[in-house]
């Protein structure tokens, strides 16, 4: 059941003044990326090409090039990592419908692939997410692509499917 009690004004305006404690709360932790040891291969996928030559990882252009290196014999890697940190090209609304759609891409092409089953697919963003309150969002175009990752986490809650916004200035 339901019960209401009517407030006085004296207990709202000390509820106001109070500061409430929530319950659930967000927290941001910076995490320092160390580089990728033998027992874990790493692939790049997208992106221009600058993160796995200062990484000295492989890279390929998209999934369906990967799915061509699987098919040739290679060795499936144990993270894949989609490179979405360049600047977007074009108006806001364009490069989030361009972005949304290679997310959207991606994640068919990673889901429909049974051997990357047991891979940890990360998304790497940069400004899509506020991870604090004096940081703004420089890339909203992102935003959408952090939506349908969690929503595709959502559906397929065995997968290791993570999203990361870095800061890669240093």
């Amino acid at each position: 059941g339901l019960r209401l009690r009517e407030a006085s004004e004296a207990q709202i305006r000390e509820a106001a003044r109070s500061e409430a404690q929530h319950l659930y709360r967000l927290e941001w932790s910076p995490v320092a990326l160390s580089e990728a040891g033998p027992d874990t291969p790493t692939l790049i996928v997208g992106g221009d090409g600058d993160l796995p030559a200062r990484l000295g990882l492989d890279h390929v252009d998209s999934v369906a090039a990967l799915v061509v290196r699987l098919d040739e014999g290679a060795g499936i890697p144990a993270r894949i990592v989609f490179d979405h940190l360049s600047e977007p090209d074009g108006s806001i609304l364009a490069a989030a419908h361009a972005d949304a759609g290679r997310g959207l891409s991606e994640l068919q092409g990673i889901l429909a692939e049974a051997r990357l089953n047991e891979a940890s697919v990360i998304w790497l963003t940069r400004g899509a997410v506020s991870t604090g309150p004096e940081e703004g969002v420089s890339a909203l175009s992102r935003a959408p692509l952090w939506g349908l990752v969690r929503s595709a986490r959502a559906e397929h809650p065995e997968r290791s499917l993570q999203l990361l916004d870095v800061d890669v200035s240093s």
